[in-house]
C-alpha cells in the first residue's frame, strides 16, 4: 500500500530562525540505511533548514560508542538466534522476547511460569549473558497470536489496524475516526460484534481510536488521542 504521510509542525514559529537539534530514532535510521527522517523534514518545514544541529555533538562521552555497539549487536543476528532457541525449547510457556532500550539496555525474555534467569541460562550465548533478563507474564506468544487472528476477523465490521504488543503482553487495536463520539461508537460496535460471535474481547485487547485533525475531517477537533478499554 502506498499513501501520503504529511508532516505537520504544530508551532512553526518555535523553530523558525532558531537552532534546532534533531533526534531521530526510527528503525530505518537506527539500523537501516536512511540518513535522516521525519524530524529533519519537520524542522526544515517549520523553519528555514539552515540551523539544524546534530545531537551527537552534545552527547556525553561514550554514548555514541554505546549506541553503535547496540546497533552492531542487533545487526549480528545473535539476539534473533537466541529468540528462536527459546521459542522452540520453551514453546509451552514462551511469552515473547523484546529489546529494552531504557532505563538499561536489556534483552527481555517473557515466560508464563518461572520467571528466573536460570530458566533460560543454558540457551544464552556468552555475548548476551550480561544483558538477558527474564520476566513473568500471563499470556504466551501463541495465545497472543491466536487472539490477534481472532480480532483481525472483525475488520469486516470496522476497518482498523492491529498487532501484538509483546512488552505489554496484549493485543492492540487502533482505528481512525472523525470525532470523539465516533470513537466511542466504533469501540462499542467492535465489542458488540465480538460478543455476538460468541467470543467477547478480553480486557487484554486494548482498543484505541485516533481522531484526525479538524482540517482533515471537517468535523469537531477534540483531543487527538482517545483511548478506551
Amino acid at each position: 500500500m502506498i499513501s501520503r504521510s504529511p508532516i505537520a509542525v504544530d508551532h512553526p514559529e518555535w523553530v523558525r530562525g532558531k537552532r534546532v537539534m534533531v533526534v531521530e530514532d526510527g528503525p530505518t535510521l537506527t539500523h537501516g540505511e536512511m540518513s535522516y527522517g521525519a524530524a529533519v523534514l519537520a524542522a526544515k518545514q517549520g523553519g528555514d533548514g539552515k540551523h539544524l544541529c546534530c545531537g551527537r555533538t552534545y552527547l556525553a562521552s561514550g554514548m555514541v560508542d554505546e549506541a553503535r555497539a547496540r546497533m552492531e549487536l542487533q545487526a549480528s543476528g545473535a539476539i534473533d538466534a537466541f529468540a528462536d532457541v527459546v521459542r522452540r525449547r520453551e514453546r509451552h510457556r514462551y511469552g515473547g522476547l523484546y529489546i529494552q532500550q531504557e532505563p538499561e539496555y536489556r534483552v527481555v525474555v517473557q515466560l508464563t511460569s518461572g520467571g528466573r534467569l536460570s530458566d533460560v541460562h543454558e540457551y544464552v550465548p556468552d555475548r548476551l549473558r550480561s544483558i538477558v533478563v527474564v520476566r513473568r507474564v500471563e499470556r504466551t506468544a501463541a495465545q497472543l497470536s491466536w487472539m490477534h487472528a481472532r480480532v483481525a476477523r472483525l475488520r469486516s465490521v470496522v476497518p482498523f489496524d492491529s498487532w501484538t504488543n509483546v512488552p505489554l503482553n496484549r493485543v492492540e487495536v487502533q482505528f481512525i475516526a472523525a470525532t470523539s463520539s465516533e470513537v466511542a461508537e466504533t469501540i462499542r460496535t467492535l465489542r458488540e460484534a465480538a460478543a455476538q460471535s460468541g467470543e467477547p474481547l478480553p480486557d487484554w485487547v486494548a482498543v484505541t481510536g485516533n481522531v484526525l485533525p479538524v482540517a482533515q475531517t471537517g468535523g469537531e477537533h477534540p483531543d487527538f488521542l482517545l483511548t478506551h478499554s
